[in-house]
């Protein structure tokens, strides 16, 4: 291996007991330093650029976030005003009419609230029972409903989106057991007394 100064690109220099690149080795090295540093500094660039993405789409949230409340509470405001003015009318007129319409336009109010906000009623009675969206808390035993009808709503069950906040409570139908053929009467049904008891 020539220790010139003189050669071939791919020569190998001698220095301090060591082999050293020289020639077009050495440029070589150089060239993929350079695109060590490129794609380094381009590392960076993209770090910095998607740190400033994700604070600049936080204070988008954060300013979304701003704003649908400020739509809410302001629309509960609304609500607010409707639950003064049917107390000032409850005030001023006692009598048993008064104080349920005054109730009834809070309840009126409120429900324009909730819609206007995206809250929804589940519907509930006619409707087949949904383990997912009504609560059974008691059961009807009757013959002209399909089984797990909803017969009554007791408690009403809102919706927002597709996320329950809260199912409706209700009652549901059951139809009472077919009685086979020619079999024993039912517990609770008469029977007809037998021949020659005398009663």
């Amino acid at each position: 291996m020539s220790s010139g100064d003189g050669g071939s690109g791919g020569e190998m220099r001698v220095h301090g007991g060591e082999e050293l690149p020289c020639g077009a080795a050495l440029d070589e090295l150089r060239r993929k330093a350079a695109e060590r540093d490129q794609y380094y500094d381009l590392l960076l660039r993209t770090k910095a650029e998607f740190a400033n993405y994700q604070k600049r789409m936080e204070e988008e949230r954060k300013r979304w976030a701003a704003t649908a409340q400020a739509e809410i509470l302001s629309r509960l405001l609304a609500a607010s005003d409707q639950c003064r003015l049917a107390a000032s009318r409850a005030s001023e007129d006692r009598s048993p009419e008064s104080l349920r319409g005054a109730i009834c336009l809070v309840w009126a109010e409120l429900e324009r609230f909730l819609e206007t906000v995206g809250v929804k009623r589940i519907p509930a009675k006619g409707e087949e029972f949904d383990p997912a969206r009504h609560e059974a808390v008691q059961v009807d035993t009757r013959d002209d409903l399909p089984d797990a009808t909803v017969v009554e709503e007791l408690v009403p069950g809102y919706e927002f989106g597709d996320r329950v906040l809260r199912p409706a409570q209700v009652v549901v139908s059951k139809r009472p057991p077919r009685q086979a053929q020619g079999g024993p009467a039912a517990a609770g049904t008469p029977q007809a007394p037998e021949a020659g008891s005398g009663r």
